[in-house]
């Protein structure tokens, strides 16, 4: 990953310190600029309702408001392309030489933060620098301005070579469904699995973009001059993104949280059509936009209701138990199955240091995920765990969207039978004393043990 959140990130935790709640006010800082960013940009294009309208359809957008709290690169690409946007508008509006040249400046600055926050940045580049170069061919201007801009992208570009290389270097093939990869983007550059709780919702949702875009066509010239571009912008650069998933091995071209670019541009152009005069597409438009908003708010009211589900990893709750076993020289063993344990284990390893012995559960030859030189073979693990009064035994499992959205509504999935606490009580040392299900994208099964007999 380019530097530029890390940066950041280290010079936030220098003034407000280490620690998650300080790291998650840093995202919502960048999350609530970049809102700001768009209602600007939307009312110096389309007035003030489509300001309005812009600033509140990102602000309730569900993959938004998830973004915001993720302590990763995400925050702060929203806002450099936010921040692309803004200054994309106010260099296609009819400014004064000056004032041109320092939007071109501006617009380069922000361009160039996107790219050293996220790889995808150098799309969102190449895209915005497409747009400026179809206006002027329009317009017949000169091309040289965008010349120019193209060369500092370059130059950019150049630079990420060496981040570049290091990520391939730790990327591998695997078994992917990449038309579905597509098929999702594209899905939830508007929905979000809290919104298909409700399937009217889903529904509504893309019928209201559907009727706000069509709306648009009927902008007069010069919003529908920026609405288009805006809407090239987008198209071009996931039409991009969907063709790299197929060619790219290795890379998950299409992959959601790589396309947070697009997200301030959906917001500009769904709040196009609120520049419209009064007429026969008013009442539509008017309609369209608030069920729209009522849409995302119902995905934005299913996260607060069963936010945890939707969280990456049970790690707070595991965390929540290891608190109250704190005196009780505890030990964490993933076992059975362990999809995806690292959800849980780096969190906790960052919380409680090497204090903290953690252990995987695994048959004799297999491997621990990961490389974590911690693997606990069956046969070996009387001799493992001694000297440790409590086991919190974490048997983990990925899963999918469709899945969360089955629990919230049937009802959670249980875990088949486990070998290692059944050995456990079967050796007639250890007890159950609690257990918890914990649900999520890596869902967690918590036995807590208490050991009955001597080592």
């Amino acid at each position: 990953m380019p530097p530029l959140s890390y940066w950041l990130g280290w010079l936030w935790s220098r003034l407000f310190g280490l620690n998650e709640h300080s790291l998650r006010v840093f995202g919502l800082i960048c999350v609530a600029g970049a809102a700001a960013l768009v209602a600007s940009a939307a009312r110096r294009a389309f007035g003030l309702a489509a300001g309005l309208c812009a600033g509140l359809f990102l602000a309730l957008s569900p993959n938004v408001c998830v973004t915001a709290v993720e302590i990763r690169a995400y925050p702060l690409f929203l806002l450099t392309t936010a921040g692309c946007l803004r200054a994309l508008v106010l260099l296609l509006e009819p400014p004064s030489p000056t004032a041109s040249r320092r939007s071109w400046i501006v617009l380069g600055a922000w361009l160039i933060a996107g790219m050293y926050t996220h790889f995808l940045g150098a799309l969102l580049a190449g895209v915005v620098v497409l747009a400026l170069a179809v206006d002027r061919l329009i317009k017949r201007s000169s091309l040289r301005p965008v010349i120019a801009l193209a060369t500092v992208v370059a130059i950019g570009v150049a630079g990420l070579v060496p981040f570049v290389i290091a990520s391939i270097g730790l990327s591998a093939p695997t078994a992917r469904d990449r038309v579905h990869e597509v098929v999702q983007l594209v899905y939830r550059l508007i929905g979000h699995p809290a919104m298909s709780v409700f399937p009217w919702a889903i529904v509504l949702a893309f019928g209201a973009a559907a009727v706000l875009v069509c709306a648009a066509w009927s902008l007069p010239r010069q919003p529908r001059r920026l609405f288009q571009l805006v809407a090239l912008m987008l198209v071009s650069g996931i039409a991009i993104s969907a063709a790299a998933n197929f060619v790219v091995a290795g890379f998950t071209a299409a992959k959601v949280s790589y396309s947070t670019w697009a997200l301030p541009l959906i917001a500009f152009v769904l709040s196009a059509p609120l520049a419209l005069p009064k007429g026969r597409w008013s009442p539509a438009v008017l309609a369209a936009a608030v069920v729209f908003a009522t849409c995302e708010g119902t995905g934005i009211g299913e996260l607060a209701w069963h936010g945890e589900y939707f969280a990456h990893g049970p790690q707070n709750h595991l965390q929540q138990i290891l608190d109250k076993l704190q005196r009780q020289h505890p030990a964490v063993v993933y076992a059975d199955p362990v999809d995806d344990y690292a959800a849980a284990y780096f969190p906790l390893r960052f919380a409680n240091g090497p204090a903290l012995a953690q252990f995987v559960f695994a048959d004799a030859g297999d491997r621990p995920p990961l490389g974590i030189p911690i693997g606990l073979p069956a046969e070996t693990w009387r001799e493992r765990l001694r000297g440790y009064s409590h086991l919190v035994v974490v048997r983990s499992r990925a899963q999918n969207a469709r899945q969360l959205v089955d629990q919230i509504r049937h009802g959670d999935h249980p875990f088949d039978e486990s070998r290692l606490i059944t050995a456990l009580e079967s050796s007639r040392q250890w007890r159950p004393q609690e257990h918890e299900l914990f649900v999520s994208f890596v869902a967690a099964d918590v036995t807590v043990l208490a050991r009955t007999g001597p080592d």
